[in-house]
Parts: C-alpha cells; sequence; structure tokens
C-alpha cells in the first residue's frame, strides 16, 4: 500500500502544481503581449481601400467602364466586359488587348463570376 499512497502522493503534488500555473495566468488577465496580439486580430477584419485607387483594376480597357459580366482571357488573366472582349474577338483581333498575348479564338476567354461579385460589392447596383 506504501506505493499507492506515494502514487497518490505524487498526482496530488502534480496536480497543485498545474493549479499553481493556472493561477499564473487566470482568464481574466493577459500579459501586455497577449492583449496587443488580440487587438492585432481586430485589425485584420477591415481594411481601408480608396475606391478611386481600385477603379483602375475594375475597368475594362475596351470601353473604359466598370467591367460587366467578366470575361478574363486565359492566357494573360486580363479582364474585360464580356460583351467588349466578345466584339473584340468577332472584329477579328487575335491577341489581347492590353499585353498582347496571342488569342486565337474567342474561347481563349472565360466568364469571372467571383470578379463580378467583388465589382457589385464595391459598385453595387
Amino acid at each position: 500500500m506504501n506505493g499507492s499512497a506515494s502514487k497518490e502522493d505524487q498526482n496530488d503534488q502534480k496536480s497543485d502544481e498545474v493549479k499553481e500555473a493556472d493561477d499564473e495566468y487566470s482568464d481574466d488577465e493577459m500579459t501586455d503581449e497577449e492583449s496587443s496580439e488580440e487587438e492585432d486580430d481586430d485589425d485584420d477584419e477591415y481594411i481601408n481601400i480608396d475606391v478611386n485607387e481600385l477603379r483602375g483594376n475594375l475597368t475594362c480597357k475596351l470601353c473604359e467602364g466598370i467591367i460587366k459580366h467578366t470575361k478574363a482571357i486565359k492566357n494573360c488573366l486580363h479582364r474585360f466586359c464580356g460583351a467588349c472582349i466578345d466584339k473584340w474577338f468577332n472584329d477579328g483581333n487575335k491577341e489581347c488587348p492590353v499585353c498582347g498575348s496571342d488569342c486565337p479564338n474567342q474561347h481563349a476567354s472565360l466568364g469571372d463570376g467571383i470578379y463580378d461579385k467583388i465589382i457589385a460589392a464595391f459598385f453595387p447596383q
């Protein structure tokens, strides 16, 4: 029985050590470093964006308006209004109007619904 009593004493001692460690950093108390880390996490939830700067990335280079029904060229990922790029290809052009990347046919571009959602978030109609 001495062996079992000794194990109980050891378990009680470990339990006391854990309690002391818990008391050292209670849930209600944080170190300055922990507190500032938590504040930094809150800052990451929102960012300030200058819509005028953003507008350049959301503008069709063919019509100079905000992109509607976005289509992206597969080779270079430049984006345009769906109607604008379709007309560009229908007029016989076979390259990206921005960078000149080869686009053998109209199937060189595809719709980009996610980009449309981003545009709608900043420029609701």
